[in-house]
């Protein structure tokens, strides 16, 4: 895991961010987390208290934290193909850095920080921009309309 505001910022305007991890092995062993890689949980015996996972060992909890992540909310529109990309890695911030340039015109879907960081990188990239957003304003969900 790594900190993703630097996707819709440095990566976009040509500046390569350093990733930076939210985390390190060190620091999850000093807090006694034990983090267990390449496997995936594949069922829930929840009277057992236990999570299978897919190696076929069980994991027995106290408490479970259901932490599955997210995923881009795709747009429903046939035949965008490659002309519609989504934020979400540092391969992601790549591609879309390869099409900015003073000829492009820009429609970013979302008036939430990481949107507008990146309209604001695409125009600083000299990119016509134009943000979409389905609410009555830009940041709804993340600021007070104050």
């Amino acid at each position: 895991p790594y900190e993703r505001p630097p996707l819709s910022k440095e990566a976009m305007t040509g500046e390569v961010p350093a990733i930076k991890a939210i985390t390190s092995e060190e620091l999850l062993a000093e807090r006694s987390i034990r983090h267990i890689r390449s496997v995936r949980a594949v069922a829930i015996d929840r009277a057992a208290h236990a999570v299978r996972l897919s190696d076929g060992s069980s994991l027995p909890y106290d408490k479970l934290l259901l932490a599955t992540g997210s995923l881009p909310r795709k747009l429903p529109m046939p035949g965008l193909g490659e002309r519609c990309v989504y934020l979400r890695t540092f391969n992601d911030a790549l591609a879309i850095r390869a099409h900015l340039n003073p000829k492009s015109r820009i429609a970013i879907v979302g008036g939430g920080f990481i949107g507008l960081e990146l309209a604001a990188s695409s125009r600083k990239l000299g990119a016509t921009v134009t943000v979409i957003e389905a609410q009555p304003r830009i940041l709804m969900r993340g600021v007070p309309a104050e």
